[in-house]
């Protein structure tokens, strides 16, 4: 699940109207997940699944990403798209309303999934799984836009209102135009183009005379290949090579996400490891076999690590022995598993997210703290 800081100022007016905004449109970059795009489609979706309560239950506005506790500031009820982006009518609770009251909390920030599976395993793709009350960004040194200290906008869509003069001026016509000559203009713009005249057909080359091929060693090996090619052994072997470099493959990245995770540095008394972003993507990369993909995904995980760098632990007080597993490296593990466990028993390769889906079913205790590890120091 995502948790994108993207800060609405509730203010009073906010509160009084009871709708605030959730997510706005447009392209943003976040320091941990890369880019997010939120098109007025994406935005349409979240609030159909809303409204067709695809969850099965109202989601909830708690205090801090349930960092101190589970309590709820406010049930979301109703959710409409609009050209700034996703707004929810939230019933406040009566803590929830006093907080914003009194100034305690200022800021919305929403959690969602671009895909989730429920119970009966239907998926859906952009589910708001609700948000929280905060105050504090995780960085400090990034300058907020009119959105929050943790991303930087790359566009917007600041939505106004254009002027007849605007109007007139984007339609070519003067200052002085009549409506109807307006109207006259748009309707001549929205007629179809008359079609371009067909394009003669060419003439066909002259076909060109095919020479023997000589009987060569090469010529001789490829025809033997050719005629072995549809052999049910070699059909076998075949694939019994393509799960094993499956099965290496998932090991590989097992493998590598666990060294990564072990990396750590201490500066001033705190400890700092990578953000799950970096790891994940040298993870995928050193899996790989194409060199421009394997490349590609290193280019990622520098870039991330450009804009993030090390993550700090033990900001929500919590200390490792150094002996005992991470949440992260529990999770990670039982991923591996589960696909190597899959590929073993139906011969086909199952993918990181739907190994993580079925672990996180089987195991939602060990995903939240998984959460907690990934965000601990982040906030959002």
């Amino acid at each position: 699940m995502s948790r994108f800081g993207y800060w609405v100022d509730l203010g009073h007016k906010a509160f009084e109207e009871g709708w605030i905004q959730a997510l706005p449109v447009g392209d943003f970059d976040h320091p941990v997940y890369g880019t997010l795009n939120f098109t007025p489609e994406r935005i349409q979706k979240f609030a159909a699944n809303i409204k067709s309560r695809v969850r099965g239950i109202d989601p909830d506005v708690d205090f801090d990403h349930k960092e101190f506790s589970g309590k709820a500031a406010g049930w979301i009820k109703d959710a409409v798209a609009r050209p700034e982006g996703l707004f929810v009518k939230v019933d406040w609770t009566e803590q929830g309303a006093q907080a914003i009251k009194a100034g305690e909390y200022r800021y919305f920030s929403p959690e969602f999934d671009d895909e989730w599976t429920d119970a009966a395993g239907v998926k859906h793709t952009d589910v708001l799984f609700g948000g929280a009350l905060t105050n504090r960004p995780f960085l400090k040194d990034l300058l907020p836009v009119n959105l929050s200290e943790i991303i930087t906008t790359k566009k917007a869509n600041e939505g106004g209102q254009m002027g007849p003069e605007q109007i007139r001026e984007l339609l070519g016509l003067g200052k002085d135009a009549t409506d109807d000559q307006v109207k006259a203009k748009i309707e001549e713009l929205k007629a179809p183009s008359p079609p371009a005249p067909p394009t003669p057909p060419t003439p066909p080359a002259p076909p060109t005379p095919t020479p023997e091929p000589a009987l060569t060693g090469a010529a001789l090996s490829e025809a033997i290949t050719k005629a072995l090619a549809g052999h049910p052994m070699l059909k076998d072997l075949e694939e019994i090579k393509r799960k094993m470099g499956e099965t290496e493959r998932a090991q590989q990245f097992a493998e590598t996400r666990q060294r990564l995770e072990r990396i750590s540095a201490t500066s001033n008394g705190r400890q700092y490891v990578l953000p799950p972003a970096v790891i994940d993507a040298v993870a995928e990369g050193s899996a790989l076999s194409d060199p421009s993909a394997m490349a590609k995904k290193f280019v990622d995980a520098i870039e991330s690590f450009g804009k993030v760098g090390f993550v700090e632990l033990g900001e929500r007080g919590r200390t490792r022995n150094g002996q005992e597993k991470s949440a992260t490296q529990q999770l990670s593990e039982l991923v591996s598993a589960t696909q190597a466990r899959h590929l073993q028993t139906t011969g086909k390769a199952l993918s990181n997210t739907d190994a993580i889906q079925q672990v996180v079913r089987t195991n939602p205790e060990l995903y939240l703290a998984y959460r907690q590890d990934s965000y601990a120091g982040k906030e959002e």
